[in-house]
Order: structure tokens, then C-alpha cells, then sequence
């Protein structure tokens, strides 16, 4: 027979599981939520000749204070946006970066926008495989006199641009690096297909890394375990780093070979950001927490 005191014992237990419960639902919910809204709107582009759709992720507390923040701009946004957003938040959290604005664009024809040569590579029926292919210098065309300006006409930000970009993204970030110059001034380069075209991509490299003399620009470059031309690509690239000697120019060149072709983009926009912001920490309060006055990456 079950006593009264039984009873009393057990409704107190469920009170008090349920009671855990409900605090675990609530924490879970608050970590589940992000730091920082990410909206899109839409471009009408002219030099695309289309309507792009971008996303913007701006950090907590943006629509009532008055600080300005650097920009991290992505291709492939659609795909990297929530995963970049929660590295930022991650980081700024614990003081090794400062907050951001992050942008992502969308992507209509992808292997247009991020070529930049047309490749000459044709199909068993002697069709052109990628004949829309050899748009890069357009694409950045748009980010330069399109993307750009409507982003620091419509938000606050500091004078400090981080481009990143995976696969074709990553090809797309290094042409931007060796043919404008100071249109960003970090870049995080994740499985660059330099192979694109008989290796057009490496050679131009090699010519502009001999050349240069002075550049306060900060490159991460990484790849996963990919054997064939694009890992080969990527080694040959990595000893043109190591060979040049330009002042003011920081980079890094990793490999990550428990990472796919895939998977590697996450790791490396971490690893990315540190290496932007190497050198670089937030201030603390006497107990260590990472306190205010976040400035941006280039202070």
C-alpha cells in the first residue's frame, strides 16, 4: 500500500523535474537565440544587368547605439550566413574580435560571377561546359560601385572591408586581392579552385606577388583534404607565399586534412578571423570578462 508520505515524495519529484525542465527550455532558448537580426533586401543591379538578393547581418544592439563596425562581405551568403553569424557572435564574445556587420549576396549563376577568365573546357558534344563562365571582373565591378557604396550609405561602418569566399568564392577572393587593391583589406580564401582554367588564377599570383612591394593586407587561405589539381594549386600557392617578401603583408596558409571540401569553410572562417585580428583583444574588467569599447580591426 502506497503511505500519504510516498505520495507527498513523489508529487514534490515531479514538481521539481518539471521544475528543471522549464529552466532547461528557457536556457536552451535564449542560446538558441542569435546576437545580432539578419535581414535581406534587394539590389537592383545594373552592372549584373539583375536583381540580387543580400543579406545583412547586423550585431546586437546596432538599432540603438551609435557604434559603426567593420564589414565582412561573402559570396555564397545563402549557404554561409548562419554559421558566419554564430563565429562572429562566438569571437566577439570572448573578446578576440570585434563585432561586425556581415553581408552576404546571394547567388544567381555562381561560376559566372566568380571566374575570372571563361573557361575553354567543352562537353563529349564539343559544347562549351561552362559558357557563362569569366564574369569575376563584373562581379567585382558590382561590389565596388554597387554592393559596397549601398551598404555604407545604409549602415554605419568603419573603414575596414574583410572579403571571404569557398571553392570558386575563394578564386573569386584572391582576384580581388591581386587586381583591386585596397578594395578590402583582409581576405579569407577557403579551397581556392586556382586550378580554374590551366592554373590562370596561380600564375597571375606568382606575377603580382613578385611585384608588390608594399601591402598592409591580411590573407587566410585553407583547404581541407583535397588531393588533385586544387590541393596541388593550393601548395604551389602556399610556397608563392612563403617566397615573397612584401612589407606589411600578413598571411596564412592551412591545411586541414580532417576537413572536407565541404566542411572546411566553417574551421577556416574561425581560424580567418583570428588571423584578421591577430595581435587584437577587447578590453577587460578586473574579474577578466571582456568588457566595452570594441574598436574596429584596423586600430
Amino acid at each position: 500500500m502506497t503511505t500519504h508520505s510516498t505520495w507527498a515524495t513523489m508529487r514534490l519529484s515531479i514538481r521539481l523535474l518539471f521544475s528543471v525542465a522549464v529552466l532547461l527550455a528557457i536556457a536552451g532558448a535564449a542560446i538558441a537565440q542569435p546576437a545580432g537580426t539578419i535581414k535581406r533586401f534587394t539590389l537592383k543591379s545594373t552592372v549584373l544587368g539583375e536583381d540580387r538578393i543580400v543579406l545583412v547581418r547586423t550585431p546586437a544592439g546596432y538599432e540603438t547605439n551609435k557604434v559603426s563596425y567593420p564589414v565582412l562581405y561573402m559570396t555564397d551568403g545563402d549557404a554561409h550566413m548562419g554559421h558566419t553569424a554564430s563565429t562572429v557572435e562566438f569571437l566577439t564574445q570572448n573578446g578576440r574580435i570585434s563585432d561586425l556587420i556581415v553581408v552576404g549576396v546571394t547567388n544567381t549563376d555562381r561560376t559566372r560571377d566568380l571566374t575570372p577568365v571563361k573557361s575553354s573546357i567543352k562537353n563529349p558534344a564539343g559544347e562549351l561546359q561552362f559558357p557563362t563562365s569569366g564574369g569575376a571582373d563584373n562581379f567585382l565591378k558590382f561590389f565596388e560601385t554597387e554592393l559596397i557604396p549601398e551598404i555604407e550609405k545604409t549602415y554605419r561602418v568603419q573603414p575596414y572591408r574583410i572579403l571571404a569566399g569557398h571553392s570558386l568564392g575563394g578564386l573569386f577572393a584572391i582576384h580581388a586581392m591581386i587586381t583591386k587593391p585596397g578594395l578590402f583589406n583582409s581576405y579569407v580564401a577557403v579551397s581556392p579552385s586556382l586550378q580554374w582554367e590551366n592554373h590562370e588564377a596561380l600564375k597571375r599570383v606568382e606575377t603580382f606577388l613578385k611585384n608588390q612591394k608594399d601591402s598592409k593586407v591580411t590573407l587566410f587561405a585553407s583547404i581541407g583534404d583535397e588531393p588533385g589539381p586544387i590541393g596541388e594549386d593550393f601548395d604551389k600557392f602556399k610556397d608563392l607565399l612563403a617566397k615573397s617578401n612584401i612589407k606589411g603583408f600578413a598571411w596564412q596558409a592551412e591545411r586541414m586534412a580532417d576537413e572536407d571540401h565541404g566542411s572546411v569553410v566553417l574551421r577556416s572562417h574561425y581560424y580567418g578571423l583570428r588571423k584578421v585580428y591577430e595581435g587584437w583583444q577587447a578590453p577587460r574588467d578586473a574579474n577578466g570578462a571582456v568588457s566595452g569599447g570594441l574598436k574596429g580591426a584596423d586600430e
